[in-house]
């Protein structure tokens, strides 16, 4: 989806620059409304707001794949007498926009956005687990020696330190 994203961004700042150089339709309806008394507009304004008003669609499309991604995500039940770890991620409004990256052992395991939780099987043994998001990473080390899962709870303290804190009983 990141790809779909930038790839999506990148034709309509294209497609907002050419139809303005061109001053083609839909861009004739904006130069037209930006036009001053002596018949001038500011390309820069002109294609700014044309590009905006392309990335429209793209905000309806990431919410649309949001929801059916939090109701894919919303059926998994979490199995606490399992080998391995549960991570919770906090709902912080800063690096909400991001995923936190899992590592298990300098192995990507997934990641979690805001909100969710994600459960990992892992045999019993010791782990480092590693989050990493926005530049910024924390790590610990687990030693798993019972069938429980023991939960992590992940996220961003005020300042934007990241935290990987061992919240199970």
């Amino acid at each position: 989806m990141r790809i779909f994203t930038i790839v999506y961004v990148a034709a309509a700042l294209a497609f907002s620059l050419i139809t303005v150089f061109l001053q083609v339709f839909p861009a004739t309806v904006v130069i037209n409304w930006l036009l001053d008394s002596n018949g001038e507009f500011y390309i820069a304004l002109a294609a700014g707001i044309l590009w905006l008003m392309t990335l429209l669609p793209l905000f309806v499309v990431l919410a649309v794949y949001s929801l059916i991604v939090s109701i894919k995500h919303s059926n998994v039940q979490l199995e606490y007498n399992q080998p391995g770890i549960i991570i919770r991620r906090d709902k912080s409004f800063y690096g909400a926009l991001f995923p936190i990256e899992i590592s298990v052992d300098g192995k990507r395991m997934g990641s979690v956005t805001i909100g969710k939780t994600q459960q990992i099987v892992l045999a019993q043994g010791e782990y480092r687990i590693k989050i990493k998001a926005v530049g910024k990473s924390c790590e610990t080390t687990l030693v798993l020696k019972e069938d429980k899962s023991p939960v992590f709870d992940i996220g961003f303290k005020s300042g934007g330190v990241m935290y990987l804190d061992d919240t199970s009983i």
